[in-house]
């Protein structure tokens, strides 16, 4: 991940930390990235802050091998691939196994049209790293 990501992935960790109200930092994400719930509970915000804290201090990528629930995440450039061919007829996404968002990420990428993205995602690991990839994207946007 590059420096400047981690910057900002500190001062998200760091606002995360300070700010105990579950609402207030509803609030703060979707008043900043659009996000309309992004911690669910108390719990949430710990795991994720457990999340970051161990994605800043080990800085290193996280490896995707885990076939239970019949993990498969979708490459980036087939996500671009079938977005770009869709770039300007869609107003809703809406994505059922999100993983860590590649096909997300390229929708916002390349839909211009895009307005809603509606998605689902079982597994915790894969939402926490799902959500910073967006948070970064936006912040570099």
């Amino acid at each position: 991940m590059m420096n400047k990501n981690m910057n900002f992935l500190r001062k998200v960790f760091e606002k995360i930390k300070q700010t105990t109200s579950i609402l207030k930092l509803n609030e703060f994400f979707f008043t900043k990235f659009g996000f309309v719930q992004f911690f669910k509970s108390e719990n949430s915000r710990t795991e994720f802050l457990l999340f970051l804290e161990n994605r800043l201090t080990n800085q290193a990528e996280i490896q995707f091998k885990n076939n239970d629930l019949g993990d498969f995440q979708t490459p980036k450039e087939f996500s671009y691939f079938v977005t770009q061919k869709n770039k300007n007829d869609a107003e809703v996404l809406i994505e059922p196994t999100c993983g860590i968002g590649h096909f997300v990420i390229s929708a916002i990428e390349t839909m211009p049209s895009l307005k809603y993205i509606y998605c689902i995602e079982l597994q915790p690991k894969y939402e926490w790293i799902f959500k910073t990839n967006l948070l970064t994207l936006f912040e570099n946007n």
